[in-house]
């Protein structure tokens, strides 16, 4: 090991070459390491030195603020993948914050007090989407590596715990409002069922009676006109032909006929008086039966 040229590869690592990493040898640098996802980031040094004992190249490791010895065996495949700078390292070393870590929120104390929580919680939403835009942005907004995609994951679990947060206090906050939104409608319950009863017995007499009509037009259709008849009246056309035109009236919509016969002032005494009545005003004037209901036709009959 040489001493002075310890440094180069942890150098190399930051400027981002790939660079083969073999267990069994670890390597010179500062990096940073964590138990988890989700747990803080501690500091970590790894370099090699003389044994004051024995004067042979040792290889030492401190971990975190408080300089805890830790063997770099059980750190240094992981601690190599994250590497940090001196200036990094002597920061955190001082109590600074990594230049990766979210913001701590500014929504706490007396700024805050005041605010509706639906106010407070979208301030804080907001917050942590502003964090993670600034970091998003420092990275060139793309993740390239494992660190990067934990890190993402902690700003994505944020926002998700503030929504989870949002969405229960709506509830608590909207509640006593469905409580009273079912206790008004249940006050109505009795009156909209009275006049709904009410509507019901009112309008039976009336559905009852036109059900009657219905069935008792559709009777006498079936029973008294079910074959149509054909009443030839005694008016004649041209009396000097040997085929005598017979007039006939043609009966095609009983019910239509007889609602006429129902609005005239002088209502004929029976059905075949009053198709007796029109084929004779016919035959004296053609053209003039108008009548509901009824056809003008004609039929050849031998004098």
């Amino acid at each position: 090991m040489d001493l002075e040229r310890q440094w180069d590869q942890w150098k190399r690592r930051l400027r981002g070459e790939q660079l083969p990493i073999y267990e069994n040898e670890v390597e010179s640098g500062l990096y940073r390491v964590r138990e988890r996802v989700g747990r803080p980031w501690r500091p970590v040094m790894i370099w090699y030195d003389l044994d004051p004992d024995t004067h042979a190249i040792k290889c030492y490791s401190q971990i975190g603020v408080e300089r805890e010895v830790i063997d770099p065996g059980f750190i240094w495949t992981y601690a190599v993948k994250n590497p940090i700078t001196k200036d990094m390292y002597n920061s955190i070393m001082k109590g600074g914050r990594w230049a990766d870590e979210p913001e701590r929120s500014i929504l706490t104390g007396d700024n805050v007090d005041g605010l509706p929580t639906h106010e407070k919680m979208k301030l804080l939403l907001n917050e942590q989407y502003e964090n993670w835009l600034a970091w998003y942005n420092s990275i060139g907004r793309e993740i390239i590596n494992q660190q990067q995609a934990d890190l993402c994951a902690n700003y994505l679990k944020k926002i998700k715990d503030l929504l989870k947060s949002s969405e229960s206090q709506r509830e608590d906050a909207a509640r006593p409002y469905f409580r009273a939104h079912r206790d008004a409608l249940s006050v109505w319950v009795p009156t909209l069922e009275a006049g709904k009863e009410y509507e019901r017995t009112v309008a039976s007499p009336v559905i009852r009676w036109e059900n009657d009509k219905a069935r008792l037009e559709a009777n006498m259709a079936e029973e008294n006109f079910a074959t149509p008849p054909i009443y030839k009246g005694s008016g004649t056309i041209d009396k000097k032909m040997t085929l005598r035109d017979k007039l006939v009236v043609i009966v095609e919509d009983y019910p239509s006929l007889l609602r006429y016969f129902a609005t005239l002032e002088k209502t004929p005494l029976d059905l075949i008086n009053a198709l007796n009545i029109c084929a004779t005003r016919h035959a004296k004037r053609p053209g003039i039966l108008s009548i509901p209901g009824c056809k003008i036709d004609y039929i050849k009959r031998i004098q």
